[in-house]
């Protein structure tokens, strides 16, 4: 039996934000019609930058 890839690869997401405002991040996964396979997100290298993003922006990695 081989492993199958499935779902979103991996994505990059930049977006402005005003100094001393509050943000809220939401993370949604959507696991329709599937008791075979666990869903996740995984949040990995989370960092704050300085500067315009001119986000929201998703893009692919790579």
């Amino acid at each position: 039996m081989h492993a199958v890839q499935r779902g979103t690869k991996w994505l990059t997401t930049t977006a402005d934000v005003v100094p001393g405002e509050t943000i809220e991040l939401v993370l949604a996964i959507f696991d329709l019609d599937d008791v075979n396979w666990d869903s996740f997100v995984l949040v990995d290298n989370f960092q704050w930058h300085c500067g315009d993003a001119g986000g929201p922006v998703t893009e692919p990695v790579g």
